[in-house]
């Protein structure tokens, strides 16, 4: 675990879990989202959120925003999370969001697109000698996927037609050649 993530547990408020508008996931599927929930009715929260501490007194989420909103379909009044220390530079928080909804199997092509992509933007300009190896690396990709990722990410981001309308990343891809 990196050691901006704090070890303990803390029990705080389901409602004072702020999402920010500019997380990356886009979509949350609701049979997925009454899938986790009915999995965490049955056996709880196996890996706890991560927020941040705000200085109002609430919590931005860090990971796990699926499990939050999981356990406010359950109406819970509290829930177990990480803190993620004050201090922590914000590209590290969005690195850690990046690697983690990369596992996720639910994303869409386009989430997908956009965690590598913007992964990668956030580390070569906050790391010094960052390349395509190391994002691939951090996501147990080849570079070459990689590097399509990020064509596609940034003709995404862009807002291109043809990448935009696009089925499937091949699709997508392929409408780059």
């Amino acid at each position: 675990m990196p050691t901006n993530i704090l070890d303990e547990t803390y029990t705080i408020e389901v409602e004072s879990i702020d999402i920010p508008q500019d997380r990356q996931r886009s979509e949350i599927k609701e049979d997925k989202l009454k899938e986790l929930a009915s999995s965490i009715r049955e056996h709880g929260i196996i890996h706890p959120p991560v927020v941040l501490p705000m200085p109002d007194g609430r919590f931005n989420i860090v990971v796990g925003e699926r499990r939050v909103k999981a356990a406010a379909l359950l109406e819970w009044a509290h829930i177990e999370v990480r803190f993620a220390e004050e201090d922590t530079p914000s590209d590290e928080l969005k690195a850690l969001e990046f690697i983690e909804n990369n596992h996720r199997a639910d994303l869409s092509w386009q989430d997908r697109t956009r965690a590598v992509h913007g992964y990668h933007t956030l580390m070569t300009n906050t790391r010094e000698n960052w390349d395509t190896s190391m994002s691939a690396a951090a996501f147990s990709i080849s570079r070459d996927h990689t590097n399509d990722l990020i064509r596609v990410g940034k003709e995404l981001e862009a807002g291109r037609e043809s990448v935009v309308e696009a089925h499937s990343f091949s699709s997508a891809r392929n409408s780059l050649d």
